[in-house]
Parts: structure tokens; sequence; C-alpha cells
């Protein structure tokens, strides 16, 4: 029996284990990020990012630190395109401690229109409550993304 073709697009969710930069495979979820909406009750901030991308990894941790710091009720969830092996080294060098969907064929940064990055989005279920405005600043956008999820929205 062949696999989903999500599966066959190469989109697979890299979980990385703390503090070790080691990177699990999940491949039993057809489709990665219905399974990580699939608890509508909890935000889900996406962090579209690519490994070659110089301000990626900064913007990434410092959203994570920033989730984890304010004790906010959102999950944060990296979105990469990039081949397994350049997230994995990715991960062990940055040593990130959220989950990465490999998006290898663009699906999903197709379906909430991505063109750049770094760029976030917020999903309460399947609904978009926040998303990057690519015009400002990556400092003013981050800024937005961070009162927004300080606002008390979900708490």
């Amino acid at each position: 029996m062949m696999p989903g073709p999500l599966v066959l697009l190469g989109a697979l969710i890299l979980r990385f284990l703390a503090g070790t930069g080691e990177v699990r495979a999940q491949a039993d979820a057809p489709d990665p990020l219905e399974a990580i909406l699939a608890d509508e009750r909890t935000p889900v901030l996406l962090m579209f990012f690519a490994t070659d991308c110089p301000v990626c990894f900064d913007d990434l941790l410092d959203m994570a630190y920033f989730i984890d710091r304010e004790g906010l009720p959102v999950r944060a969830v990296g979105v990469s395109g990039d081949a397994e092996a350049d997230l994995r080294e990715f991960v062990g060098k940055y040593s990130v401690r959220i989950p990465v969907i490999r998006d290898q064929r663009g699906r999903i940064r197709k379906r909430f229109k991505v063109d750049g990055f770094p760029f976030r989005i917020v999903l309460r279920g399947k609904e978009v409550v926040f998303r990057d405005d690519p015009y400002l600043p990556l400092d003013e956008r981050r800024e937005a993304a961070r009162r927004f999820l300080a606002g008390g929205c979900f708490r």
C-alpha cells in the first residue's frame, strides 16, 4: 500500500528532543498540520523559516523563548521547506526545541500565501487570527506578533 499524498510530498513532522539536538521523524500523520491543529483550544503560532535565512534562527528562537517566558498558552511550530538533513543540522546548531513541519513541496506555505522568511501566522483551529505584515521591517513585525500574543486573547 502506498503512503498518502502528503507523505509522498515529503511533509513530515520533525520533533526535536529538548536539549539534545536530535531529530525524530513522525510520518504517521497523513497531514502533519491537521494533526497539530486538531486541538482547537490551543492557538498555534506557525513560524515559517529557511535554514539559509540569516535572521530566521534568531526569530525562531526569540519567539519560542517569548512564549515560554510569558507562559502563553500558544503552541509554537516551525515550518520549513528545507531538506531533512539541512533541518537536522539547523536544529543541532541552534538547539531548536519546538516541533518543525517539513513542507518540502510548499503546500502549507502556499495555503497561507507566505512569500518570504521569516513569517508568522497564528491560528485558532483553522482560522487565521494573526498574520505578519510583510511590508513592515522585521523588528516591527516581531513586536506586533509579541503584542498580539501577549494581549491576553488566549488566556
